[in-house]
């Protein structure tokens, strides 16, 4: 059977005291939206998903790009008319109900819940937790026989209601044409107007099979409607994300390691004190980054070291070490067993294998041939009005505090005297040109 996920994300969040939508809000540099679209279509069960936007909706399409279909609710109405926007778009059997402000949902209580749904045949199955505190949250309602009647808002509740712990999280199991057909049922609150979704369980619940799933895991399915709820969320992902690493080998230091959530890290890896991994990185077996270094958006291969750098859309071949105090950035690829020294800057440039780079080398927008060394205060000037490439051969000597011009070509095997500056070309001595 097919299953889409449906992400409810039209309102504005004014709790956040942000002209921002609350769903781009950044969650350790990602937008909550994200997070959401990322645990849905991880899921093996989610086929497709598609995002009901309505405040600012261009800017939040945007972000989401082609990861999901967006829908309009024009005018903000509550959840279930924005349910109903999704009712032509939506063709699978069941449906997943989400909310854009639930940023720490998992992937594996989104499947659990699935599967109970599917193996207990329900037309509607409901998730619910229990919460401490569950102000402001609706009370899920049961007969004396312990089933599911109906969701009551915090603000409808009863005195007695309002002692109840267990809370309706906002996700829901259910059969697509059972959905839409019970949606198109609910009446508009009389306090404001709304149509809210929570209305379906006692309509579907007259006719038709109801369940619900009661997680202990109040934390992931907590929403984020204020800035210091955001921030705890931000500190709990934080927190299982180190835990999650740590549980498949990865070494990590007990001090201020932050980790992103798209970040991918194989066992064996060694994270030091006050490292920081964001972005899309994957790191390899046996590397070690740090003390004090940040890798973003960037491959390190096998056996890779980094100390005290800083690395941006960069991939490092296998063996290959950097630092101290080097930054290297810009789409740059740097071949294995290289050994990149202190103070060193590396902008749009690769490099072949066993290359050797100097204290307080600066190369941009450069090309290097294997086993090359660059000595150190050595510079490669970039010309941003021309934005010429400089080519250094296979097995070339670059001495120390040598100046070389923009786009300059020195071929294979060529030495250069310390000192030195180059702003012509200068051919192989074997006339085998440059790599």
């Amino acid at each position: 059977m097919i299953i889409d996920a449906l992400v409810l994300a039209a309102g504005k969040g004014s709790r956040m005291q942000s002209e921002t939508p609350k769903t781009l809000v950044q969650l350790l540099n990602k937008p909550m939206i994200l997070h959401i679209i990322d645990a849905a279509l991880k899921s093996r069960m989610i086929n497709h998903a598609y995002v009901v936007l309505g405040y600012k909706r261009e800017m939040v399409e945007a972000v989401i790009n082609h990861k999901a279909t967006c829908l309009v609710q024009t005018e903000q109405r509550g959840t279930a008319d924005a349910v109903l926007k999704a009712e032509g778009a939506m063709k699978s059997d069941d449906v997943i109900i989400l909310l854009g402000d639930m940023p720490l949902i998992t992937t594996a209580i989104i499947d659990h819940v699935i599967e109970v749904h599917r193996n207990q045949k329900h037309t509607l199955t409901v998730l619910s937790v229990d919460q401490e505190d569950p102000d402001g949250y609706g009370r899920v309602i049961r007969d004396a026989s312990n089933h599911v009647v109906k969701i009551v808002e915090d603000r409808d509740c009863t005195p007695q209601q309002k002692r109840i712990t267990e809370v309706n999280t906002g996700v829901f199991v259910v059969k697509r044409d059972a959905l839409f057909e019970a949606t198109k049922q609910v009446k508009p609150s009389k306090k404001n107007g709304e149509y809210s979704i929570t209305d379906i369980v006692e309509i579907l619940g007259k006719t038709s099979k109801v369940g619900v799933v009661r997680s202990s895991d109040a934390d992931a399915l907590s929403g984020v409607n204020t800035v210091s709820q955001l921030l705890a969320a931000e500190l709990r992902l934080k927190e299982r994300i180190v835990e999650e690493h740590i549980k498949n080998g990865v070494n990590i230091a007990p001090n201020h390691v932050s980790i992103g959530a798209d970040v991918f890290i194989e066992r064996g890896a060694t994270l030091l004190a006050n490292t920081r991994l964001g972005g899309n990185t994957s790191i390899g077996k046996n590397v070690v980054v740090g003390p004090d270094a940040s890798v973003e958006q960037s491959t390190l291969h096998s056996h890779v070291r980094v100390i005290r750098s800083v690395i941006r859309h960069t991939v490092l071949g296998e063996h290959t070490s950097v630092g101290p105090f080097s930054y290297v950035h810009d789409h740059t690829t740097i071949g294995p067993y290289n050994k990149i020294g202190n103070f060193v800057e590396m902008r749009s440039t690769s490099t072949g294998a066993k290359v050797r780079i100097g204290n307080h080398v600066r190369l941009l927008d450069s090309t290097i041939g294997s086993h090359t060394s660059i000595e150190e205060g050595t510079l490669v000037i970039s010309d941003t009005k021309t934005l010429t490439h400089t080519v250094i051969g296979n097995h070339v000597k670059i001495g120390a505090h040598c100046v070389i011009k923009a786009g300059v070509h020195i071929g294979d095997g060529v030495y250069v005297e310390d000192g030195s500056r180059i702003d012509m070309d200068i051919p192989s001595p074997n006339g085998n040109g440059t790599s």
